[in-house]
């Protein structure tokens, strides 16, 4: 039977897990919005008990909407502040003030005030099952406002588990768990199920609540979490096979009632193959939990590689030793320890696929399976918290760590640790220390590999850094250099302007030494019209650098332009100029700077060469270049 009763035990639960998560922080956040949650339900659930029986609608109304608002209100709150960190948990009234917290609350408390006025529920009405609520003018503005809040309050929900990291988001996951556990109950047993006239399980939404309290109540007040993986196992594994277990029953007892055939034997059968029926169905969904859903969450945490916050040495199995008892005292103890000496084999010649190994300490020996498995598990490595790892195996249902020791740069072998018992033959207590042993040491291994990651990065950024400032000061000493030479080259032509310009403006000096001296002048000023020419032609390449676009550029062709105006050069100092190249031959580049390059070459050449010497141009193809 289930009738209204059954729902005021729900709220009797509600309400009493409200007071008791509430009493454990009476100044936290977190612990003061989940109690207005578990307080405003168990007030919605007493004021629907309270409408079927009580004459007076008025009083039933009003405690029905106060405990929606303070659901409302309380799931809004719990969104904002969850999840806390210790140390930043407590409130103060005039803080809260100022920081605007409760003022988001207003709307709530308008409609808290406007409640007494019967503008949101204006009366009853009879109904086929008891009294119905008439709805007010202002009820749609109130349901409108509640949905409002809910989905601010999943929007919450949702950035703070984007935000947040480790155990954080672990306790997220543990309410957000509850509520899809909870929800998907309701729509399989209380809304699909009695669509099509199955009504016999409809008690299991209501009673699937109690999960999001507890898991709930659970992330609020206790710092050591299961994986939720493991928590939902448990918890649908046993709903699932109770409810199965429960409604095949049920069938009996209306068969066995409309046949008349119902006694106290049917009643003993029925119950021993309830029993039974609860045990296959139980093994069966456990068996496809681990196998399909869990299997992961059994490699996962099987991290052994470090005392808190120092690396194991290598080949120190006395120290690997105390760090798995360190973290293991709580419950569990190691039951063996083996080692695979790899450098021993390569030694030896011994191949490095054959698993023999020499057991450190221990008295359970390792068998051919176990060694197939650890072998098939080495062949599969993978990448792990920034070290290269072996896959994860499980050695004889245990939780085993297979941990690589390493003797400098040199990979000499695995330990492979094993706990006392299988996970089968633990207890939930010894099933929650395991998990807490495995993840504190997997928080060490992500903290470890993260320094160490951290620190090889600065080194390289430091390494990064060092070779730029010195490419920098290369750089700064080779334009030092060319200005040095730029002002060297251009202070000659400057002086011999300067002084022939003196000798010139002289009164006494002769016409042909004034001639002399003009063609030395001229000559000087075409030597600094050719340096600075040189400096805009250096400054246009550097600039254009990357720029430029490469053609075919016909060689003989670019040479004997620049000869054409060389000649009348080398004929003022009676210089010899001999051309030898190719007919034909093309190269690969800009031929405005290809040009402007070998008519400096060219020029130099020219200025450098005493009057009646030589200067022989040639091309030749050395590597399929010029």
């Amino acid at each position: 039977m289930i009738g209204i009763d059954y729902y005021i035990f729900i709220a009797l639960l509600f309400g009493v897990a409200g007071i008791y998560v509430w009493q454990r922080g009476f100044t936290s956040r977190q612990n003061i919005s989940f109690g207005l949650i578990c307080i405003g339900i168990s007030m919605w659930l007493g004021g629907l008990f309270y409408l079927q029986h009580a004459a007076d609608f008025y009083w039933a109304d009003k405690l029905t909407l106060l405990g929606g608002l303070l659901s409302i209100a309380g799931f809004y709150m719990f969104s904002v502040v969850f999840p806390a960190q210790r140390g930043n948990i407590s409130f103060s009234i005039k803080s809260e003030f100022k920081n605007n917290f409760y003022a988001r609350l207003l709307p709530l408390a308008f409609w808290l005030a406007v409640m007494p006025f019967n503008l949101i529920i204006k009366g009853a009405a009879s109904g086929p099952h008891g009294p119905v609520p008439v709805n007010g003018p202002l009820f749609p503005a109130f349901g409108a406002t509640e949905i409002i809040y809910m989905a601010a309050a999943v929007r919450n929900f949702y950035l703070q588990f984007k935000n947040s990291i480790g155990y954080g988001r672990q306790r997220i996951v543990y309410v957000l768990a509850g509520m899809s556990v909870f929800l998907i109950s309701v729509i399989i047993f209380d809304i699909s199920l009695p669509s099509i006239g199955i009504t016999a399980l409809n008690f299991i939404g209501p009673l699937s609540s109690l999960v999001f309290l507890g898991m709930s109540a659970t992330a609020i007040i206790s710092f050591n979490l299961f994986d939720v993986r493991l928590v939902l196992k448990n918890v649908l594994v046993y709903a699932f096979s109770a409810a199965v277990t429960i409604a095949s029953l049920l069938v009996i007892h209306d068969t066995s009632e409309g046949r008349h055939i119902f006694s106290s034997r049917a009643f003993i059968l029925a119950f021993l193959g309830a029993i039974v029926m609860f045990a296959v169905i139980r093994s069966a969904f456990n068996f496809i939990f681990q196998k399909y859903f869990l299997r992961g969450y059994y490699r996962s945490k099987q991290a052994f590689a470090l005392l808190d916050n120092e690396l194991i040495q290598p080949l120190d199995a006395g120290k690997i030793i105390k760090a798995a008892n360190h973290y293991l005292r709580a419950g569990l103890r190691l039951k063996w320890v083996y080692f695979f000496d790899m450098k021993a084999k390569r030694a030896t010649g011994e191949p490095e696929d054959a698993m023999s190994g020499s057991r450190v300490r221990g008295n359970l020996p390792v068998n051919s399976r176990e060694l197939h498995d650890f072998a098939a598990a080495l062949r599969t490595p993978r990448f792990f918290y920034g070290l290269e790892l072996p896959d994860w195996t499980v050695i004889s249902d245990s939780p085993t760590a297979i941990l690589p020791i390493w003797d400098s740069a040199e990979f000499c072998g695995y330990f492979v640790l094993g706990p006392q018992m299988s996970l089968n033959g633990m207890s939930s207590e010894q099933m929650y220390k395991t998990h807490a042993a495995w993840a504190h040491l997997e928080t060490a291994l992500a903290r470890a590999a993260l320094r160490s990651s951290l620190e090889e990065q600065v080194k390289a950024q430091v390494q990064d850094i060092m070779y730029k400032n010195r490419k920098l000061k290369e750089a700064a000493m080779i334009q030092l250099d060319y200005a040095q030479m730029v002002s060297h080259q251009l202070r000659t032509p400057v002086t011999v302007l300067q002084g022939a310009l003196e000798l010139v403006l002289n009164p006494g000096i002769k016409t042909n030494e004034q001639n002399e001296i003009l063609r030395m002048a001229r000559q000087s000023s075409l030597t600094l019209s050719s340096i600075i020419e040189d400096v805009l032609s250096l400054a246009r390449i550097r600039k254009a650098s990357g720029r430029e676009k490469m053609t075919a550029v016909d060689l003989p062709a670019v040479i004997s332009k620049i000869m054409a105006v060389a000649k009348p050069m080398a004929k003022t100092k009676n210089i010899d100029l001999r051309l030898d190249i190719p007919e034909k031959y093309s190269v690969t580049g800009n031929s405005s700077y290809l040009e402007q390059a070998l008519f400096n070459i060219i020029e130099n050449a020219l200025q450098n060469t005493p009057d009646g010497g030589m200067v022989s141009v040639s091309v030749a193809v050395d590597s399929g270049g010029a």
